[in-house]
């Protein structure tokens, strides 16, 4: 993985170091310097405005505070909570990541419902930009988790939610271009 591509949300410097995690559920290698921290309240500066438009693979969001959405998603994603976390970090995230970039938030047990899910997936935000699915823990690209000695310390979790950012293909403004140049093809083709 190439880890200048990779953005920790709701983590910085300032707390236990992060490490890719082995199949065994091992610590695997350090996470270099080239790895992109975001979180302005524990570190100020380490915002989503500094980072470049379509500059990013992956968002990890193990240390936000979404779980509460993703578990009961039909209180919590309704219009009246405009600043819902799990909302914030999906419109920042799309606007950083590169097209097919990935927004992960590991899962264990009692996480989130099917019903909660699915609200999330047909949510008129969310569906019209990423594509939401719940995979295994042994089909992630990677895995993370934080150490304090020899031992990885994260609850292990046996699911992950992924919000795929869809691609952006075409649109109104291609068709439209279109529909003009074979308006003109038909008209030179009528003089001839």
């Amino acid at each position: 993985m190439d880890e200048s591509k990779l953005v920790i949300a709701c983590h910085c410097e300032k707390y236990p170091q992060m490490y890719l995690v082995n199949p065994d559920n091992t610590i695997g290698k350090d996470l270099s310097t080239e790895v992109t921290y975001v979180d302005p309240h524990a570190c100020p500066g380490k915002t989503w405005e500094r980072i470049a438009t379509a500059s990013k693979k992956y968002v990890w969001g193990e240390n936000c505070s979404v779980y509460t959405e993703l578990r009961l998603a039909t209180k919590y994603l309704i219009p009246r909570y405009h600043d819902a976390q799990l909302l914030n970090i999906l419109r920042e995230s799309y606007r950083i990541l590169e097209e097919g970039g990935i927004v992960i938030f590991p899962l264990e047990t009692g996480m989130y419902t099917e019903g909660s899910v699915e609200f999330i997936r047909g949510h008129k935000e969310i569906k019209s930009k990423y594509t939401v699915s719940i995979i295994d823990v042994k089909d992630a690209p990677f895995r993370l988790g934080h150490s304090y000695d020899e031992k990885v310390t994260s609850i292990p979790k046996e699911k992950l939610i992924i919000f795929l950012k869809k691609s952006v293909t075409g649109g109104l403004r291609y068709k439209r271009k279109s529909r003009k140049i074979s308006r003109r093809k038909r008209l030179t083709y009528k003089k001839k």
